[in-house]
């Protein structure tokens, strides 16, 4: 029989109740360069741990995860010592959500003030994150956003209107135009003129005309005047949804149905930094993520403290109840126990079967042994492996749990797309000097800037008290076409030499907004995302549902499953994917009946939270805020924001935790 120790000091660790703050933090990683100090030269001797639940990852959608299953354990009295682990690769928790340190003002002494060099936002349409904000009393500040265009594809700044007999297309090409959704007053722009001569759309905008019937809201292709037959043998005469089947990536598919200059056009159109307009992916996986996020609206909402604000709520909530944290902890190998290794999941042929049989155990029998540079973990009942593809793919992680996803096909659809970010800091005991650019009177608090010249792709100009007390923005969010460029910057910059990327930055902007006098800044932070999101391999045609079946549950009878915005990819590009993925775990194995870790208990009480986070803010229904279609959460502060400002733009008084305008404003 195989025994599993526990050293002293891992015993002591697991009899405390809760790692609270700083000190607590402090003392525990102090406890942990002991142990390694007092191993010597015992370098490959690896302490033992045995836990109910191991999480691996602390980003978004693990902390999730930790959270709602170590506080339903606590509630129902099932949460022990050594109940829940999170093992963190890092030093922090968030992931993608990276804030950083930044200047204070003179005297200031109110909350920690950092700035985003990830993910920064939230959204109405983006329900688990929007509750979970507002659940952990984050407050958060939205408004729409205005736009300026710069020069991006065949497009010119413009003074006044083309001359007539030119279209007129929008995104191309403005001196101020405004963004348009659903929710917004329809602001038509001078735009750049695009020859599409020979097109049969009359219609105003062939930009919308496109995207509707790529959308499948209208069946008449705007390039050609013919209604789409999917009937037809002709790929490029078919009804979009059907038509992507045909086409080996996204951009042959644009050009097929509309033809080389109609299919630049649109590509020119989303002037962005996703890199999903000039790299190889999947055409009818985009149409799936494209559906979903041509809904998405303009209102986006920050949190105070960025997005990780979020994630360090959750992490103190699980500690609180006993979650366990171990920070710089890798997981290198993952394996199962079990001699049974079946490599064939339910969708790995892309359909599903039924349900594996129930699982769980509660003896000390382990089912997986997880090792770190420092520990073996043998973990009991069940495996929750928060990363993503790319974080495991190319031996990051080895073992034979890992052979038995790697070789799905679900596994190899996501696509990483890589992006570079600069945040940027003036003097914060000083306006900004582009207070000015913004719509005040319009209840737009924060601005952008879409183009390429300079590598940009676009600079954000988030305006909220918390970013204004600091005086940051994030001056680039750029795409595949510049990253070489960036890496080599912020590679400079890390290494000591931080001028180049500095210069960079300042000529960029100066050039972007030539009447401004733009100061030099006191704090610059570039950084490259490898994989800051994902799309689809082009040749990989699993569905959506097989990919987030898949990872619910990667191996068939096996107690684990898959956590990442990598396996949802209805939500690309958002953190909602990882909330997603977490509820979905949680839900097919531990909530429903057939689920193989279901206990009537902890499944009504994980159901239950999930309800109740649910009825913390009704569903978006593309309502005008504040209206029964758009509520407003206690903890969102919506545009204008005219309380908080002086008219020179500074602050009426110093940022306080949560500091507000009382109830919430609409925007006009």
């Amino acid at each position: 029989m195989k025994l599993h120790f526990v050293t002293s000091a891992l015993v002591s660790f697991f009899q405390v109740a809760t790692i609270n703050g700083a000190d607590e933090r402090i003392a525990y990683d102090a406890k942990i360069g002991e142990r390694r100090n007092m191993r010597g030269t015992k370098a490959n001797h690896k302490e033992g741990i045995s836990v109910d639940y191991l999480v691996i990852g602390a980003g978004a959608g693990g902390l999730n995860t930790a959270m709602d299953l170590g506080e339903s354990l606590a509630s129902i009295g099932k949460m022990n010592d050594d109940s829940v682990l999170i093992i963190e690769a890092s030093d922090h928790v968030g992931g993608r959500h990276e804030q950083i340190d930044v200047v204070k003002p003179d005297g200031y002494n109110g909350p920690k003030l950092t700035m985003g060099v990830g993910g920064m936002r939230t959204n109405p349409t983006l329900q688990i994150q929007r509750r979970l904000s507002e659940e952990n009393e984050i407050k958060s500040y939205c408004s729409a956003f205005g736009n300026h265009i710069f020069a991006r594809g065949r497009s010119a700044r413009c003074e006044d209107p083309p001359q007539s007999g030119c279209d007129i297309f929008t995104a191309f090409c403005s001196n101020d135009p405004k963004f348009i959704d659903k929710t917004q007053v329809d602001e038509t722009p001078y735009g750049s003129a695009f020859n599409l001569e020979g097109i049969a759309s009359t219609n105003a905008d062939p930009e919308s005309a496109a995207l509707k019937f790529m959308l499948e809201y209208d069946n008449v292709n705007p390039s050609t005047g013919e209604t789409c037959n999917n009937d037809d043998s002709n790929p490029a005469k078919k009804c979009a949804k059907e038509s992507c089947k045909y086409y080996v990536d996204y951009s042959s598919f644009l050009q097929g149905i509309f033809g080389l200059e109609y299919a630049e056009f649109i590509s020119l159109g989303n002037v962005g930094f996703l890199g999903d307009q000039g790299t190889s992916i999947n055409a009818c996986r985009y149409l799936d993520w494209f559906q979903r996020e041509f809904d998405t609206t303009s209102i986006n909402c920050y949190p105070d403290g960025g997005l990780q604000a979020i994630d360090e709520k959750m992490l103190l909530r699980s500690q609180a109840v006993g979650v366990k944290i171990m920070y710089n902890e890798p997981a290198i190998t993952i394996n199962a126990t079990s001699s049974k290794r079946s490599k064939s999941s339910k969708n790995s042929k892309g359909g599903k079967s039924s349900k594996s049989s129930k699982g769980g155990t509660s003896n000390n029998q382990s089912k997986y042994v997880v090792q770190t540079v420092n520990h073996t973990i043998n973990v009991r009942k069940f495996l929750f492996v928060a990363i993503n593809t790319d974080d495991i793919r190319g031996g990051k992680v080895s073992g034979d749990f890992i052979d038995a996803i790697e070789t799905q096909k679900p596994f190899q659809q996501p696509k990483g797309s890589s992006v570079a970010t600069v945040a940027i800091q003036w003097d914060p005991n000083t306006p900004a000097w582009f207070l000015d650019e913004l719509d005040k009177t319009g209840g737009s608090y924060s601005y952008r800037q879409f183009g390429d010249i300079d590598c940009f792709s676009r600079a954000e100009f988030i305006d909220t008290p918390y970013m204004r007390q600091q005086n940051t923005i994030r001056a680039v969010y750029s795409d595949y076409r510049c990253l070489d460029l960036w890496k080599e910057l912020i590679e400079a910059a890390d290494s000591g030499n931080p001028g180049p990327l500095k210069q960079r930055v300042l000529d960029g902007l100066r050039l972007g907004f030539p009447g401004r006098s733009i100061p030099d800044p006191v704090l610059v932070k570039g950084k490259l995302w490898e994989s800051a999101w994902y799309f689809s391999d082009p040749l990989n045609d699993s569905t959506v549902d097989e990919l987030a079946d898949f990872a619910s549950e990667p191996i068939l009878g096996e107690s684990a499953c898959l956590i990442g915005d990598s396996y949802a990819s209805l939500y690309n590009a958002w953190t909602e994917g990882a909330f997603q993925a977490s509820r979905k775990c949680l839900t097919d194995r531990f909530i429903a009946e057939n689920g193989s870790e279901f206990d009537a208990e902890l499944g009504n009480e994980l159901g239950r939270r999930h309800d109740d986070r649910d009825s913390l803010i009704a569903p978006f229904d593309f309502g005008a805020p504040g209206t029964d279609d758009f509520e407003i959460g206690a903890h969102e502060i919506f545009a204008p924001f005219g309380c908080l400002y002086n008219e020179d733009g500074s602050l009426v008084s110093e940022l306080t935790s949560g500091a507000s305008c009382g109830a919430p404003a609409c925007a006009a």
